[in-house]
């Protein structure tokens, strides 16, 4: 293990922004505080360009998935809204993109927390654990790139 391979600072930054985000998300009380965590896991990426533009595309999709989860829940009988979660798991599996991807992962876990909340009651925490989770992930990488600067510029002044 060597920590200042780039590999391996991603898996360090990975690990710690998942964990406080789902420590901050739960302490605050946000319901289902593992969407904030899913949410971090997949914005969280090795390069910050990339990350940032991951959450933009996560937060949008996102409500997308929200807003076509709500119609298809008003659309279908009664009878066939479990059967939501299971078109959100073939669309994931038939999408190719990312952000389609993130459409119908909306559908699977609103599909099992309206049993919970209710389809509408399921939709707020749903695009708010998501924008918490992308927004902190933004942040979070912000700061421990800032970190890793300080301490490699202290080790440089050191070496001097």
């Amino acid at each position: 293990f060597f920590p200042r391979s780039l590999r391996n600072r991603w898996y360090i930054k990975l690990t710690l922004c998942v964990s406080t985000v789902l420590l901050i998300a739960s302490l605050l009380g946000i319901p289902r505080a593992m969407w904030a965590g899913i949410a971090c896991m997949s914005v969280c990426l090795p390069f910050q360009k990339d990350l940032v533009k991951r959450a933009h595309i996560r937060w949008i999709y996102n409500i997308l998935g929200c807003m076509i989860f709500l119609v298809i829940y008003a659309v279908l009988p009664k009878e066939l809204h479990p059967m939501i979660g299971l078109l959100g798991g073939i669309g994931v599996g038939y999408s190719a993109g990312y952000p389609w991807q993130t459409v119908f992962n909306t559908f699977g876990a609103l599909s099992i927390a309206s049993g919970l909340f209710g389809a509408a009651g399921a939709v707020a925490p749903r695009i708010g654990a998501n924008v918490f989770g992308s927004v902190y992930t933004v942040l979070f990488d912000k700061a421990m790139n800032g970190l890793i600067q300080l301490v490699n510029s202290r080790e440089c002044r050191k070496a001097v």
